[in-house]
């Protein structure tokens, strides 16, 4: 297919891979031994695995089978590329000092001793700073115990969501608001932002200056800016193309970097697949450092291997002293209870058919969310937690049964950001919530409901039950675990895990702030989805909430912004002028939104048990909250100052896309940022309320029920000693069926 035969979405995701000539030509590295391919391809090796392939593609899905033959054809080029690393990993017990320690499997939602530590300093820290008092207004030393905590959450979009988040951060810096906050997370996109944060050298963007010198492990963290920099250098070429690729193997390190992630895998007994590739590639060129623009010679840069271990950024972080906010990592696993694993032995009673029994009696299926941190990678609805450096590993029965080098943060990403690796209800459902607002959109809805429903659940099972692109498999750390009644459906006995972007589940990480055992008084999330002016956002909120017994109202009601009219755009293509949303003068913008840049909404409990608090859990085992909590809501939406462009229209914002011109980073950092301005008052009063209550419950002599949840979560692996609650209002499940629900 011709980029003028593809559909927008297609050339959007495509742009910068059939475009762009590496300076060096279109080959990667590692295809330069034309010569070796043709004389292993006369052999037959490759050719016989092609046709094994073809084969089991005809016997799966269309969509499953086209990206099994994308798989073997990056696949087949990368056992040339694995002859440039002229030297296996060097196992550094500087950058692995755990490589011999055998890891337990925690079966408790206790917090670890680290984020205990952390926050006590981290309150401390923003106490003595003056940084709240002078956020609002306030006169004196604040006290410690009055300090409320405040999370930062960024949604996914790829790059869009990624320099979308960055701006905001830079714009909360600037206002004096981030030095307040104690949990940073993201969804997808938002997660490159995230751990290039903690985990690069400060000032990492590109140099055009000779040879840089020697990359030293950072001792502090790069500042917001420094890192949005970085990324505006970068994204101006495709991470996938020939160009980023050689660019990185150019670099000191850079083939480690490419390879040496993919061998690690393959060598510890996992299977590599096509989301590894993708990750690796695109985390090695984003962690260069050093590089700029396509100079030969000069400035070829480095890729530090310090900088691509994920728990490393405890230190750099200075998170034992609470110098920054405790930074998290989202990914979710599809728990379909007829597909896990009868015993340790046995794999699905049915593994083909979806008509079964078991399928039939309990078809539901939802998200398990995992939280990936420089301390633990772990689940709070399987009541388990590992440490970070010991992800990867076999497990049996709660313990490590191998000795490994950390699993690298590149793979880590794949894990975070493989949205293509969730089910096909996934995609048709993002399909469904971006219909059009009008008689169009008001048909598709109205035929794709009878046909659903013409076609019945089996069809409809079906669907939620294709992968296009399979799942990233890491070893699961909870094989051969104990087991408990309502936790797991069996998920002890199967000895692999997948996990997907967790924008499968929710395209904000509010999941992995309520923690039973953590005490978030205010929750702001930074939301770049392309839907937010179509009002599903809220919609979203109040269905994730469902399933933490949460129930949010906005203080606002708002109503539905009306679509924009279409005009005739002034470019032709195809000799034909295409229908595109009316311009709006910055005035009529600006009123259009008014309100909508910060939204406040008050999250109630509504399955709160007194002394049980943190240890109450509905028939999913998904941890019910105990307290209240205030989100503040901060759409990626249009702004006066920069009314030319909308974010989720404009085709270079695409989550798709991820080349971006300095031009149009600067200008989403504009938007953002503007939007943070508009909406700051709105967030210093969520602020406000949270310090308010806080100090109102000191003064009082009122015990912080947190030290309950504490309490209770600490005892619960040993003791099990929990209290399971049903959902008060059904929840629906998160296939096919539930979007298309009138």
């Amino acid at each position: 297919m011709t980029t003028l035969e593809r559909t927008d979405s297609q050339t959007t995701a495509f742009r910068g891979l059939d475009t762009e000539k590496d300076i060096d030509g279109r080959a990667y590295f590692w295809q330069r031994g034309a010569a070796e391919e043709a004389t292993k391809d006369e052999s037959g090796e490759d050719k016989d695995k092609e046709k094994e392939t073809e084969k089991d593609s005809k016997t799966g899905h269309g969509l499953s089978g086209a990206f099994h033959k994308l798989t073997l054809n990056l696949t087949t080029s990368l056992s040339h590329a694995l002859s440039f690393l002229t030297r296996p990993s060097i196992e550094d017990p500087l950058l692995s000092p755990h490589i011999k320690d055998t890891a337990r499997l925690r079966r408790s939602n206790a917090l670890s001793a680290e984020e205990l530590g952390f926050l006590d300093a981290r309150v401390r820290r923003i106490a003595r700073s003056g940084s709240l008092a002078e956020v609002l207004g306030l006169e004196g030393e604040v006290d410690e115990r009055d300090v409320p905590i405040i999370a930062l959450g960024g949604s996914g979009g790829g790059m869009r969501a990624n320099l979308g988040f960055l701006a905001t951060i830079i714009a909360l810096q600037d206002l004096e608001l981030y030095p307040n906050i104690t949990y940073l997370a993201g969804v997808s996109g938002a997660c490159w932002g995230i751990a290039a944060l903690y985990t690069l050298p400060p000032n990492s963007n590109p140099n055009p200056n000779p040879s840089p010198k020697p990359i030293e492990t950072p001792q502090r963290t790069p500042t917001p800016r420094e890192i949005l920099t970085h990324f505006t250098h970068l994204a101006a070429t495709h991470p996938l193309s020939a160009a980023g690729v050689n660019r990185v193997a150019r670099a000191e390190g850079g083939v480690q970097a490419l390879l040496g992630p993919l061998v690690g895998k393959e060598r510890y007994g996992q299977e590599v697949c096509v989301i590894d590739l993708y990750s690796t590639m695109t985390s090695a060129y984003y962690w260069l450092v050093g590089a700029y623009g396509e100079t030969k010679g000069k400035g070829k840069g480095k890729v530090d291997p310090a900088s691509l271990i994920w728990s490393r950024a405890y230190t750099n972080g200075g998170l034992e002293e609470g110098r920054e906010a405790w930074p998290i990592l989202t990914a979710v696993r599809h728990e379909r209870p007829w597909h896990d694993w009868k015993s340790a032995e046995e794999a699905f009673e049915e593994p083909e058919r979806v008509d079964g029994k078991q399928q039939t009696e309990d078809r539901d299926a939802w998200w398990q969310w995992f939280e990936i941190n420089p301390v633990e990678v772990g689940s709070e609805e399987l009541q388990g937690w590992v440490p970070t450096w010991a992800f990867g590993r076999h497990f049996t029965s709660g313990l490590s049964t191998q000795s490994l080098p950390e699993y690298s943060l590149a793979l880590l990403m794949g894990v975070a950001t493989a949205a293509p690796a969730a089910p096909l209800s996934a995609f048709l459902g993002t399909l469904w919530r971006n219909l059009p607002q009008n008689w169009v959109g008001g048909v598709v809805r109205h035929v794709t409901q009878k046909l659903s429903k013409h076609a019945g659940d089996h069809a409809m099972d079906r669907i939620d039950n294709v992968n296009p692109v399979h799942a990233g498999n890491q070893a699961n750390p909870f094989f051969g675990a104990e087991k408990a009644p309502h936790r797991g459906n069996g998920f002890e006995n199967a000895p692999r895990l997948h996990l997907v972007d967790s924008g499968m589940a929710n395209n904000l990480p509010a999941h992995v702030f309520l923690h039973p055992a953590r005490d978030v008084d205010v929750m702001i999330l930074f939301d770049a989805s392309s839907d937010v002016q179509k009002g599903s956002a809220i919609a979203r909120i109040n269905e994730y909430g469902a399933t933490k017994g949460l129930v949010f109202t906005t203080r606002v009601e708002l109503p539905d912004l009306e679509p924009l009219p279409m005009v005739e755009s002034e470019e032709r293509e195809k000799g034909k002028k295409e229908k595109v949303p009316k311009q709006l003068t910055p005035e009529v913008m600006e009123a259009r939104f008014a309100g909508r840049y910060a939204q406040i909404l008050d999250g109630v409990p509504k399955n709160v048990v007194e002394g049980r608090q943190g240890v109450v859990y509905n028939d999913k085992h998904q941890p019910q909250a105990w307290r209240e909590v205030l989100l503040v809501y901060l759409p990626l939406l249009p702004n006066a100052v920069n009314p030319t462009y909308d974010p989720s229209t404009a085709p270079f914002s695409s989550s798709y896309n991820l080349v971006w011109t300095p031009e149009e980073v600067d200008s989403i950092y504009t938007t953002a940022a503007a939007n943070v301005r508009n909406g700051i008052e709105t967030i210093r009063q969520a602020v406000r309320e949270a310090y308010e209550r806080r100090r109102a419950r000191r003064l009082a002599g009122t015990p912080n029920p947190v030290d309950i949840a504490r309490e209770n979560t600490k005892r619960l692996g040993s003791e099990m000693d929990y209290y399971v609650a049903g959902v008060p209002d059904p929840v629906s499940d998160t296939g096919m069926r539930a979007w298309m629900e009138e």
